[in-house]
């Protein structure tokens, strides 16, 4: 069974910015929390003989200038860890599954394709995808690099919309495993082949290079002989 595993890095969670916002959410909520235990003191002062509407009157003013306020951060903040988010790619023999991992703490699994609903994979936002997609393709984003100079596009189809159009990050590495998992070369457009190629070109004159340098750096016999 092919496997191939690959994380789809966020730059905002460089320096886990998503957890400040986790424990902000945390505080609003102890401090919701801390202000109704005082609007239950509050309620307890009729019992002293302290008129009924001005224990009203305080509970409101509470619910109003502090829980209303504190909820509304509680939710601001909420909304704002979710933001630092990324994802794990999955081959997993015959299926593609996507994670989605929140502040490095949570997971989710968001997507199970199988490889045989694929028709078509290429560069997002090319002239073979502009050909083929229609406005009314529902297309799903799974990618969270906003520096990545460009991503990959999987078309496949769905028994509800027809066809679906995900979008992931580019890896040569897994887009490689993506296309052994395949195994039909025509789903391919060829302006992703021809970057792959490019790609792995490059990518063996390093490590050739870098091979080259370390034999260099051996000892020759001559030299172990002296």
């Amino acid at each position: 069974m092919e496997y191939y595993e690959f994380n789809a890095v966020n730059p905002k969670n460089k320096n886990s910015g998503g957890n400040k916002f986790i424990l902000l959410k945390n505080i609003a909520l102890g401090a919701m929390l801390v202000s109704l235990m005082f609007i239950g003191t509050l309620m307890s002062w009729k019992n002293e003989g302290v008129p009924t509407g001005i224990t009203v009157f305080y509970n409101i003013l509470i619910i109003l200038l502090v829980e209303v306020p504190l909820f509304g951060l509680f939710l601001l903040f909420k909304k704002l860890a979710k933001k630092y988010f990324e994802y794990d790619y999955f081959i997993l023999g015959n299926t593609l599954k996507i994670v989605k991992i929140f502040n490095k703490s949570s997971r989710k699994s968001v997507l199970e394709l199988p490889l045989s609903d694929v028709e078509r994979l290429g560069i997002y936002l090319s002239d073979n995808y502009s050909k083929m997609v229609v406005s009314s393709t529902p297309v799903k984003s799974f990618a969270c690099n906003i520096e990545s100079p460009f991503y990959l596009y999987i078309s496949a189809s769905d028994e509800r919309d027809g066809r679906v159009i995900y979008v992931l990050e580019y890896d040569l590495m897994f887009v490689s495993a993506l296309r052994k998992a395949l195994k039909r070369e025509t789903a391919f457009d060829k302006d992703l082949l021809l970057v792959m190629r490019k790609e792995q070109k490059s990518a063996n004159a390093v490590d050739a290079a870098d091979k080259n340098g370390h034999e260099s750096a051996l000892p020759s016999d001559k030299e172990e002989k002296q």
